[in-house]
């Protein structure tokens, strides 16, 4: 199993996140604080519809639809969610959505649609289906959630608990547990050595050498077997480039819920390096500019 973790503190803010990838699947744990997410500033992303779903496991905080059908799902809760539903595909969104909650704390499994033993519960229109897990699933996941926070050996157990309990529920079929204990092959491995510390440290701008200098393979390799591991795992479209920076510009809109925090610094975290080049990100993006966007989360926040 490929393991990062770390958080990264804004102002009164804090963002937590684990992050693991097994045979075809992978899975992140978010923890937040005093921030909020709101994909309506968020453009969908540039990738082509893919043929994966998330199952959504929502232990604290609150998951608000938008649209006509608009609904506010207070933890716990479950659901799944199509990929394109999640992120986008072809630059827009089906639908839209708003997490927050003090403290906010989710977990988020994608894996192949043909592991989905339900289609996606909420539809193209907003309505919601909650899914129904018993408390054993419910106990694994807290446990998952914790031990994230220490290691991958220590969050190997629990995950698999977890999902041999999303598969007596009826969420997913028999086989997703098989992915989920794969030993990881020897080239992911070694790529996932220069990966780590890029996902560890929230480096916003990351670059191909810097996997080369860590890992000590070529460019050429590294740009070859990063095209294998974006398709494998079916991760933010065909490249690298265009994965870290629709990355970026979530993590941007991210930190600009924060309270108190000015532009400027949401551009040094999120590795804009100067107001003028995050507003050029939003505008090529068809964003408003990120004072805008600031103001307009705050102002809904409020």
């Amino acid at each position: 199993m490929l393991f990062a973790a770390g958080q990264r503190q804004i102002g009164a803010a804090r963002l937590a996140w684990s992050l693991a990838f097994s045979g075809s699947l992978w899975w992140v744990v978010i923890e937040r604080e005093r921030l909020v997410l709101d994909t309506r500033w968020i453009p969908g992303a540039r990738s082509a519809r893919r043929p994966q779903g998330c199952v959504y496991l929502l232990l604290s905080g609150r998951f608000e639809l938008h649209g006509p059908a608009a609904r506010t799902i207070e933890a716990p809760a479950a659901f799944v969610l199509s990929e394109e539903q999640f992120e986008g595909a072809l630059g827009s969104r089906p639908l839209t959505y708003r997490t927050g909650g003090e403290p906010f704390l989710s977990i988020q499994i994608h894996v192949p649609e043909a592991m989905l033993a339900v289609g996606p519960s909420i539809d193209p229109s907003g309505s919601a289906r909650l899914l129904e897990l018993g408390a054993p699933a419910w106990s694994a996941a807290r446990e998952v959630a914790v031990a994230c926070r220490s290691s991958a050996e220590a969050s190997l157990d629990p995950m698999q608990r977890l999902m041999r309990e999303l598969v007596d529920c009826g969420v997913l079929h028999a086989g997703a547990m098989q992915p989920a204990v794969m030993q990881t092959p020897a080239p992911l491995t070694l790529l996932w050595r220069g990966i780590r510390p890029i996902i560890d440290r929230l480096n916003m701008a990351p670059t191909v050498h810097e996997i080369s200098t860590a890992t000590g393979m070529s460019v050429r390799q590294i740009e070859q077997r990063l095209s294998g591991f974006l398709t494998r795992f079916d991760v933010g479209g065909k490249g690298w480039r265009p994965a870290t920076l629709h990355l970026r510009l979530k993590v941007a809109v991210l930190f600009l819920s924060a309270e108190g925090i000015s532009v400027a610094e949401v551009a040094e975290a999120s590795s804009y390096g100067s107001i003028d080049a995050m507003a050029r990100a939003f505008r090529d993006a068809g964003l408003p500019p990120p004072s805008k966007v600031q103001a307009q989360l705050r102002g809904e926040e409020g």
